[in-house]
């Protein structure tokens, strides 16, 4: 029994309940009911830092109950190095626990035993083989037999997923799931064990060498280093990839081996197999030599010159189109110039739609200086199908989104108004003053319905919340030198949600493009303790639960694995070394 549980003696004072322990005279802090491992860490960090700070509080705890302090002056104690794994065991001790460990058990006693597929999935994500080993032994399924007639473990033929899989779905077995994540020892392990795996289809009907390439997180991430050489090692132990995986990986001998057995490019196999035709998705990746070797076979093909021209019957528009509409995309610029050609200058207009979305600058400006039209409406049922539309509504957050907004008003673009949004959406606070030397009081308004474009948890903030939103810390800057409050609250709405202050939009930022604003924040004077009513996530992609009350390092904690923002180590950093509370 813990010295907590064993307690004979209890002190209640105004704002603490100690107990007396009967192994010690001294007094403990009673352990509350419904204390969170989070809380105790937190109070765990607020210990360290006020050893940091020469707290004379701290002191008398430390004296109290770190271990080998108790004859230690303060002088002596602040002189001494208190390192956070020091600062929990003294907190445990003061709670009446002989260690943190106990401590932790008390608060989260261990649950059920961990189902043997997560296991396997922990196992893969660390691309530990012992781990994997270990887990397949513990697992001691009966074996199913293969095609090949040899056996395979059941637990590497369940799906590595617990019911819908969030965004991606994606229901992978173990060596699919292993290949899509780029683990390679884990790879090797489990093909050169149990080599009927690698011809096994999954849901999708493809083998894991095609998993590999046309999974949604090769999709995101690319072929990666490590994924290219799992593609070789499957290779390497007699697994074939179609046509458009050695698309995708540049694969030019196998491709080559493809179009002289008469595959065609242009065929689009369906999404199952591939998303889309192999030409589309070289381009995509960026193969300019896969591209090249496509198209002078389309060429020889269709009985025309080597030297490639919009009139090549093989190349069907559509397929042109949507290859260079890919290449366009991520400035693969070598894939883009042998693509132009077969493009129709018309549809140059249509391309601006997608680098729009993307933020993608070169490519805008590669499309106005071809003469695309900033006005041209790609989709005529969707009123705000606009170029410059889509710019301003995008959830992307790059650094140049200013300036495609900025590119495309200089072309001509008139979907628009003079506002003072409209200068922060164009990172102009030289366009900004002259509204708030005109209007003051525009410093302290909340926007409503006007506010038109951008992130749905802008309606009823402020213009710092705006220039927040957008990372536009120039705009910020003038806000706030012009007198706005830096803790001014957004309104909350009909269903109790709102109340956060322009540092929740930096607080939890995509990939983490907003940590120098949060930093200016912080070191402006932001209110790091004020609580908000908010949903889950700000991305509608995401399930959301209940809203709760958080403070801004609440907040970036809650999105710490929030596919796309990624995770917010970063501005978790930041928020604790300023002080912030949970």
């Amino acid at each position: 029994m813990l010295p907590a549980e064993r307690a004979t003696g209890v002190l209640h004072t105004e704002r603490k309940v100690y107990v007396m322990s009967k192994e010690s005279p001294t007094l403990h802090r009673q352990l509350p009911s419904g204390a969170s491992l989070e809380n105790l860490k937190n109070q765990a960090r607020t210990l360290h830092r006020q050893h940091a700070k020469q707290s004379p509080d701290a002191a008398a705890r430390l004296r109290a109950f770190a271990p080998g302090w108790g004859d230690l002056t303060d002088a002596q104690i602040f002189a001494r190095r208190l390192g956070l794994q020091q600062a929990q065991a003294a907190l445990a001790r003061e709670y009446g626990f002989a260690s943190w460990t106990r401590l932790k058990l008390r608060v989260e006693p261990p649950g059920p035993p961990v189902p043997l597929w997560k296991q396997l999935r922990a196992a893969i994500d660390g691309d530990n083989v012992a781990k994997i080993r270990k887990v397949l032994a513990a697992a001691a399924s009966t074996p199913l037999a293969s095609a090949a007639g040899t056996s395979v473990p059941a637990l590497l033929l369940q799906p590595l997923h617990e019911g819908e899989d969030g965004y991606f779905n994606q229901k992978h077995t173990a060596l699919p799931y292993a290949a899509q994540g780029g683990r390679v020892r884990a790879v090797r392990y489990l093909a050169e064990t149990y080599p009927a795996l690698i011809d096994l289809p999954d849901h999708e009907g493809r083998t894991p060498v095609n998993t590999l390439v046309h999974t949604l997180a090769t999709a995101c991430e690319g072929l990666t280093p490590s994924r290219l050489e799992i593609y070789e090692l499957l290779k390497a132990l007699g697994s074939r990839p179609d046509l458009n995986s050695a698309a995708k990986a540049g694969d030019a001998a196998l491709v080559s081996d493809y179009l002289r057995a008469g595959a065609d490019p242009c065929a689009d196999p369906g999404k199952r197999l591939g998303h889309g035709p192999a030409l589309v998705i070289a381009a995509d990746a960026g193969h300019a030599h896969i591209v090249r070797l496509m198209l002078e076979h389309l060429a020889a093909r269709a009985g025309t010159a080597p030297a490639m021209n919009s009139d090549c019957p093989a190349l069907p528009p559509s397929v042109a189109f949507n290859a260079f509409d890919r290449a366009i995309l991520v400035n693969h610029r070598a894939v883009m110039e042998l693509l132009a050609p077969f493009i129709a200058p018309e549809r140059l207009s249509d391309c601006l739609c997608g680098c729009c979305e993307f933020l993608n600058l070169e490519g805008v400006q590669y499309l106005l200086a071809r003469g695309a039209n900033p006005n041209h409406h790609i989709r005529p049922d969707d009123p705000e199908s606009y170029p410059l539309l889509i710019a301003l509504g995008t959830y992307s957050r790059k650094p140049q989104r200013s300036k495609v907004i900025e590119a495309l008003i200089h072309a001509g673009a008139t979907q628009w108004q003079a506002s003072p949004q409209m200068a922060i959406h164009r990172g102009r606070p030289d366009l900004l003053a002259p509204y708030l030397d005109a209007d003051p009081t525009l410093l302290h308004r909340e926007w409503g319905d006007e506010q038109r474009w951008g992130a749905r948890d802008l309606k009823g903030g402020t213009l710092l919340h705006m220039a927040a939103e957008y990372y536009e810390q120039e705009c910020a800057a003038l806000l706030v030198h012009r007198g706005a409050d830096i803790n001014a609250r957004a309104a909350v709405d009909a269903d109790g949600i709102g109340g956060h202050t322009a540092i929740y939009h930096v607080a939890a930022s995509f990939h983490h493009r907003g940590l120098d604003m949060l930093r200016w924040f912080v070191a402006t004077g932001a209110d790091l303790t004020v609580e908000a009513n908010l949903p889950c996530s700000r991305l509608r992609c995401v399930p959301q639960e209940p809203p709760r009350v958080v403070t801004p390092l609440r907040w970036a904690r809650r999105h710490d694995y929030d596919w796309p923002l990624g995770t917010m180590e970063q501005e978790i950093a930041i928020l604790r070394e300023a002080g912030a509370p949970e």
